[in-house]
């Protein structure tokens, strides 16, 4: 008897195994292909096993005819995450299943991919933007920041997030994310990451995920990992005023074994006037005075501004366009010495005028 079910628990294992299959792109088998995915390839990138019969990324399923000797934590084998199933876990996997297939659902929920945090208990990510202005567009910059002083990030080796973003301009933008040069994760280049962002401006939605590709690399840290870059074409023609939100619906951090860090998600949400594109225009196309000063900068708060001649006018407004109230006193004939009380950190436009020019720069409020 112990016999005739032991056949029958291997006979049972077997037909399985040859039943299993892939949809190409969804790595973690729940049912969604999406940022999370490419967080579990990056856990097993360059591995390599057993080829399937056919190599094909379609959205269908396809057959496992020899599972690899592996498996995530989760009991799905290493095998899913040969997506095009070649043979090897590499860019390809990435480029034409989970790119392609982004947002494909077959049976299953994707529940319990993400892991948004409690404010004041979880790392926290942030969304810090500032303007420029250039020939008719704007440029919407939005620094990534991912941990802070009180909450460092521990054990890091990949984030996936989904945003959503509302705005009437935003419709004709383009929309880009790329690593920074001061990076604690990795460069621009991504020599030692897999870096994933889809926007769907349909629906106002879009997707960013970025995974280290070696276990041996996790990361420690705090600070700036990137930055989006949103570009509105012409927009001062015929605007009153419109508001950008962008919102970090879910997010989530792992560790390269694939357990969870909690993280606190982010909204943005930025008003756009006359007002503020001419005061932004400002700070890239006015004469700067060749001996225009601010110090310190950044600062908490208080500083000092001069130039080579007496400065006769100044006004300051924030990135939403709203002018701040400050605190004025004059040191010397050409310098100024002004308190920001009320201002909360971030940063600033500061606009002027001198007997022989007008002035515009930027002072960024530190904690």
């Amino acid at each position: 008897m112990r016999n005739f079910v032991l056949l029958l628990f291997v006979s049972f294992f077997f037909s399985g195994s040859l039943s299993a299959q892939v949809w190409p792109g969804d790595v973690n088998n729940n049912g969604v292909v999406n940022g999370v995915d490419l967080l579990y390839l990056g856990t097993v990138y360059g591995n390599s096993g057993p080829m399937r019969a056919e190599e094909n990324t379609d959205w269908a399923p396809q057959p496992i005819i020899e599972a690899w000797g592996s498996f995530f934590p989760n009991g799905v084998n290493h095998a899913f995450a040969d997506c095009n199933g070649d043979g090897v876990v590499n860019d390809d996997d990435i480029d034409d299943a989970i790119k392609n297939n982004l947002g494909q659902t077959h049976a299953g929920s994707g529940l319990g991919d993400f892991s948004n945090g409690l404010p004041g208990m979880d790392v926290p990510i942030e969304l810090s933007p500032s303007l420029s202005f250039d020939d008719g567009d704007l440029m919407l910059t939005v620094d990534l920041l991912l941990g802070n002083e009180a909450f460092e990030v521990e054990d890091f080796y990949g984030l996936a997030l989904q945003l959503s973003y509302t705005s009437t301009f935003m419709e004709e933008s383009s929309f880009e994310f790329e690593l920074t040069e001061d990076s604690w994760i990795d460069g621009p280049d991504g020599e030692n990451s897999a870096v994933l962002f889809a926007d769907d401006e349909d629906n106002g939605k879009a997707e960013l995920a970025i995974t280290l590709i070696d276990p041996s690399q996790r990361r420690v840290g705090k600070g700036r990992i990137g930055q989006f870059s949103i570009v509105m074409e012409d927009i001062i023609v015929g605007l009153i005023q419109d508001t950008i939100n962008i919102q970090i619906d879910s997010v989530t951090v792992i560790n390269p074994e694939i357990s969870k860090t909690a993280i606190v998600p982010d909204t943005l949400s930025l008003i756009l006037s006359e007002d503020l594109l001419i005061i932004s225009n400002e700070v890239s196309s006015a004469i700067q005075p060749p001996t225009l000063k601010t110090f310190p900068n950044p600062n908490q708060g208080q500083f000092w501004i001069s130039a080579e001649e007496p400065i006769e006018s100044i006004r300051i407004y924030n990135l939403m366009g709203q002018e701040i109230p400050f605190n004025i006193q004059q040191t010397d004939s050409t310098g100024l010495f002004i308190e920001l009380p009320q201002a909360p950190p971030g940063t600033y436009v500061l606009t002027g005028q001198t007997a022989g020019v007008r002035f515009t720069t930027k002072v960024v409020l530190s904690q």
